[in-house]
């Protein structure tokens, strides 16, 4: 099941473990690996919960296509990529940052859109 796939692969890229994931979730890591042995579906709310550990998406998890990003500026898919592999205080650090500039160079917002 790709499901499952997916969810390997992005354990891999980020460097954790099933048995983190799991943990996240509240699920028994037992049934955890028994899922993905047996190529179980989880239900919608577990697998919004595995989504959201892995900071991803249902709508990924399930078809490997993420929606939001098919009409997206390719500088800014770049930069979400790379937020990925960024803890979360410095991905706030970056919010920060994007927040002082913008407030800094008032007109800049124009020239984003």
């Amino acid at each position: 099941m790709d499901f499952w796939n997916r969810v390997k692969s992005i354990v891999i890229s980020q460097n954790t473990k099933l048995s983190w994931v799991a943990e996240k979730c509240d699920l028994n890591i037992r049934t955890f690996q028994g899922w993905i042995t047996k190529e179980i579906m989880p239900n919608a709310d577990q697998a919004f919960k595995i989504a959201c550990a892995l900071n991803t998406t249902v709508e990924y998890l399930i078809t490997g296509h993420e929606k939001s990003l098919d009409n997206i500026n390719p500088k800014i898919e770049e930069l979400m990529q790379l937020t990925k592999q960024l803890p979360d205080y410095r991905i706030d650090d970056l919010i920060g940052f994007a927040e002082k500039w913008i407030e800094q160079n008032p007109g800049s917002k124009e020239n984003l859109a």
